[in-house]
């Protein structure tokens, strides 16, 4: 399976774009949101190992329309081959998860977020560990995909954020492409100030602190950006402020191109 990340300062618009390209999806692009290639897989692992009554029996619990008892079964055959993928790269990846190590341990950040940081940062890497070992034709788009998580990742300053993502986006495991969303930090911040909800990074700051953070979430997802396309990988640059319609439609062209 080939991994999509989306990316792009928080608040401007990229998990719109991507619910909006789900809504327009068509029946023939094989394309998939992280929960339902899980269930590809797991359809599939039980399928080449039915032999047993009991993977007969999950099979058969698969197909049926109770979605509980299919997501389920899904996170538990899910999780059992994850660990193993994950174990198979865990020599390749340990530079990069040695960098971000460092950085869940940065003390200028609240400590539940840390936490809540390294919890996402694992679920994370399982799941792209899952989905590039699945032996499918699909492709995989991440919202909350490891390009993004480098937002929080990073220390939360302008010289050191900018350095630590040109790090991070060297050693993280690529992506097949990415859509990069972006649009000026002020405008960011006054779409964030008028949000109901309010992310963990952005917990009681005032709006110049909203605004400082959200220049310096710029530099670190430019600065991902420009390493990635060093490394040779395909990055869609996105003007936030055009119409929704259009960011799908260069959205689709990228996922078509890179379907090949």
């Amino acid at each position: 399976m080939k991994r999509i990340d989306f990316l792009g300062v928080p608040g401007v618009g990229k998990t719109t774009l991507y619910y909006k390209l789900l809504q327009q999806r068509d029946d023939y692009e094989k394309w998939l949101t992280p929960p339902e290639a899980k269930i590809l897989i797991a359809k599939k692992h039980v399928k080449a190992n039915w032999r047993s009554a009991g993977e007969l029996l999950r099979l058969l619990a698969l197909q049926l329309p109770n979605r509980t008892l299919q997501k389920k079964l899904t996170e538990n055959i899910s999780d059992t081959l994850a660990g193993k993928a994950f174990q198979e790269r865990l020599q390749e990846w340990m530079p990069f998860i040695e960098l971000c190590s460092f950085s869940l341990a940065d003390g200028s950040k609240p400590p539940y977020y840390r936490f809540l940081l390294a919890k996402w940062f694992l679920s994370l890497l399982n799941d792209v560990a899952l989905i590039e070992s699945a032996d499918l034709k699909h492709q995989v788009l991440f919202d909350d995909s490891l390009s993004q998580r480098a937002t929080g990742m990073m220390p939360w300053d302008r010289l050191s954020g900018e350095q630590q993502s040109r790090k991070y986006f060297s050693l993280m495991p690529p992506p097949v492409a990415v859509v990069y969303l972006r649009a000026d930090p002020q405008l960011i911040a006054d779409r964030l100030v008028k949000r109901k909800k309010v992310i963990a990074q952005h917990q009681d700051l005032s709006y110049h602190d909203l605004l400082e953070r959200t220049k310096i979430a710029a530099l670190i997802v430019e600065a991902g950006a420009e390493t990635l396309h060093s490394r040779g990988i395909p990055v869609l640059m996105v003007d936030a402020l055009l119409p929704i319609a259009e960011m799908v439609v260069e959205t689709k062209k990228l996922l078509t191109k890179t379907s090949r």
